[in-house]
């Protein structure tokens, strides 16, 4: 009886040992971060896209971030924007945010402001390679040109624990720009120039047959 006790505390000293050592250790993952400056015209949907790559196997619980805007620039396209989970290649599985709200994971009644706080049903094992990414898309307003900050914050991801516990891991801070110009972009032009010279070539063409 003595033996068997003492074999269960020494597993409860393990378990403690490892939910404080994941909580204090080296970050799980390597963030893949968007941009930092992305230009858009009015007529085009501007996407920010980052991700995390976990470097060792994690048991994903949930995450959360707040993303903040300015409402009468930028418009948030929830049905539009995504997040990832790769498992490995070919397997995963992705959420739009549209979804996602109408499940009470993502606040989108705040103009400017966008909250996730979303813990998953059943936690996801995620071998070591697997990664969660983003797409978040935006319009411009065209009475607003210029250059907008996206600003995120309270960012972190929650894996859980042997036993009942979870380890909630942070990251820090971050802000990209979205620069709104109703000036079409080089590749818009390139585009245009194509057309004008397909309508020439046509309009010769017919004139030679008359």
């Amino acid at each position: 009886m003595k033996t068997s006790s003492m074999k269960s505390v020494a597993l409860a000293a393990v378990l403690v040992v490892a939910s404080m050592a994941a909580r204090a250790g080296v970050e799980p993952f390597a963030v893949v971060a968007p941009a930092a400056d992305t230009t858009v015209d009015v007529s085009q949907t501007a996407v920010l896209t980052g991700s995390l790559l976990f470097t060792r196997d994690f048991l994903l619980a949930g995450g959360a971030f707040t993303m903040s805007f300015d409402a009468a620039a930028l418009s948030f396209q929830a049905a539009d924007s995504f997040i990832h989970v790769q498992q490995s290649p070919g397997v995963g599985v992705s959420f739009a945010f549209d979804a996602l709200a109408t499940g009470g994971a993502v606040d989108l009644t705040t103009p400017g402001s966008v909250t996730l706080l979303a813990l998953l049903p059943s936690s996801a094992a995620l071998p070591s390679g697997a990664s969660i990414g983003v797409d978040l898309s935006f319009k411009g307003n065209l009475q607003h040109l210029g250059t907008h900050a996206v600003a995120f914050s309270a960012i972190s991801v929650t894996e859980e624990l042997p036993g009942p516990d979870v380890a909630d891991w942070s990251l820090p801070d971050a802000s990209f720009t979205v620069t709104v110009t109703a000036v079409p972009e080089p590749a818009t032009y390139a585009l245009m120039l194509g057309g004008l010279a397909a309508i020439a070539a046509l309009a010769r063409r017919r004139a030679r047959q008359v």
